[in-house]
């Protein structure tokens, strides 16, 4: 099991590094829930914080963004919960409605969480 904390070694990151490090907290900000938005927040306000002024400076002047996901779908699970669920390899149980509109429960674990782009 993943333990709940990580501790690396001071890393340096190059321009493009940092770049790419803004596009995914920026597109964890759009596409997934506040928890792990926050989440991505305080993770770069601590990779800002152990950078040189240099990078400090770079990261302030990202160029790439996610869009916003404009598409309103009416989620009623916790991803933060499911997300716990996924780590610790737990099953859950989920009621839904089919495509003929029976409504039908299982038992599963999930695997995976899988965000896709704004369509």
């Amino acid at each position: 099991m993943i333990g709940s904390q990580y501790y690396l070694p001071l890393i340096a990151f190059d321009t493009g590094e940092l770049e790419a490090l803004g596009l995914g907290i920026s597109m964890v900000r759009q596409w997934s829930d506040p928890i792990l938005a926050a989440k991505a927040d305080r993770a770069l306000g601590r990779i800002k914080a152990v950078s040189s002024a240099p990078l400090q400076s770079e990261l302030d002047q990202i160029t790439s963004y996610s869009m916003t996901n404009t598409a309103n779908f009416p989620w009623s699970v916790s991803f933060s919960g499911l997300r716990d669920c996924i780590r610790a390899r737990r099953w859950i149980d989920i009621t839904y409605t089919d495509g003929a509109q029976n409504r039908t429960s299982r038992r599963v674990r999930p695997l995976a969480l899988i965000f896709c782009g704004p369509l």
